[in-house]
């Protein structure tokens, strides 16, 4: 593009030719435009990603300590099977809590020790894996709580509210995972 511009002392036209591309290589920045997580500094990056690591830790890990605690608690509500199949309170509080154990060793061996390769497949079906296996397991264990300890089976009153407090827990976290990654896709 050609600019024509008056030259007062010398009275002649000065003819410049600009890039009209050349404005176009810096982004305009905008306090309008969400900014992407690109303009974030990647150290604040890693100190958030490790304090949701260090929060859910500190939430769940006591949860499954406890499920593991009552199901090796010796009381007949809890060792009682129904007449259909041989599953009973104690073997979901057990394996509910092992496999929720093994998953936050194994979140935080992935999330701080491999963090170069979170991006890997294998990873994240393992993780898909393990979220759809925790809430059939969950929906199982509420099932057999509600439908056979509650009506027909007297128990201490600690199990009943320690197994009705932990299936609400893990329903609600499992739902907001499930929200988050929705939030996730239909950002992307």
């Amino acid at each position: 593009m050609r600019n024509q511009d008056r030259d007062i002392e010398s009275q002649n036209n000065i003819i410049t030719t600009t890039n009209m591309n050349s404005h176009l290589l810096q982004p305009l920045k905008s306090i309008l435009k969400k900014s992407s997580t690109n303009d974030v500094d990647p150290d604040t990056l890693i100190a958030v990603n490790h304090f949701k690591i260090t929060l859910l830790v500190v939430t769940t890990t006591p949860v499954f300590c406890c499920d593991i605690y009552f199901g090796l608690y010796n009381n007949y509500c809890i060792n009682e099977t129904s007449d259909s199949f041989n599953f009973t309170m104690k073997l979901y509080l057990l394996v509910s809590g092992i496999v929720g154990l093994a998953g936050i060793i194994s979140m935080v061996y992935v999330n701080l020790i491999l963090s170069g390769y979170i991006n890997n497949i294998f990873v994240k079906q393992m993780v898909i894996i393990g979220e759809i296996f925790q809430i059939l397991w969950n929906i199982f264990g509420a099932i057999k709580y509600s439908f056979i300890i509650f009506t027909r089976v007297q128990c201490d009153n600690n199990i009943l509210l320690y197994i009705s407090a932990s299936l609400i827990i893990k329903f609600v976290v499992h739902i907001l995972l499930i929200l988050q990654k929705i939030n996730r896709l239909q950002n992307k």
